[in-house]
């Protein structure tokens, strides 16, 4: 029972969410570390998409991280080439995850964006380039409305396309489609 307590009083010291930069620093990781962890749904975090300060973690999943990586270190530690740069985080998603539970997480996630999205912020969205977003739009795999020479889409049909399979098994992905999937995967353990 010592361990379970040993870290409750971090809990009274700072505020019931912090960011990556305050995360590594209570648990004494280097910032490529907390990236990993976070990117990885191995520590529950919430992103949300924005460039700086992206993700929120709550202080119980850290006190939790905390204690289990005391019991199993193994768990938490860099795969091989990580500080080599040769290594990027690719998080999977398990085969019992459905098309809802994902709509769920970006319903979520994007409550802060507009309700009808650009090609160029669609594109930010999803790791794709706009023009890779103007042939989804073509190809049918993206619902759109033509707004003159451009297209702008409906938030719900932007997250219906990221929960389907043409986004899940498109050939190509991005940092920014693993950074989604690790996202979901954090909310989802949250959960």
């Amino acid at each position: 029972m010592a361990q379970v307590s040993k870290y409750r009083y971090l809990l009274n010291q700072y505020p019931e969410t912090v960011q990556k930069e305050q995360f590594r620093i209570i648990c004494h990781i280097s910032k490529r570390t907390a990236r990993y962890l976070l990117q990885s749904g191995l520590v529950p975090c919430v992103q949300s998409g924005k460039k700086t300060r992206n993700y929120t973690i709550k202080m119980k999943d850290i006190v939790r991280y905390l204690e289990r990586r005391e019991i199993h270190p193994e768990k938490y530690k860099l795969p091989p080439g990580s500080y080599s740069g040769t290594y990027a985080v690719k998080p999977l998603l398990p085969e019992s995850v459905t098309t809802e539970e994902l709509r769920k997480y970006y319903i979520e996630s994007f409550r802060d964006i507009p309700d009808i999205v650009s090609t160029r912020e669609a594109a930010e969205l999803t790791g794709a380039t706009a023009s890779t977003v103007a042939k989804w739009i073509r190809t049918k795999k993206l619902k759109a409305l033509s707004h003159g020479p451009a297209f702008i889409i409906p938030k719900v049909n932007l997250i219906d396309f990221m929960a389907s399979d043409a986004y899940l098994n498109k050939r190509l992905k991005s940092q920014k489609f693993h950074e989604n999937i690790g996202g979901f995967l954090s909310w989802k353990e949250g959960k």
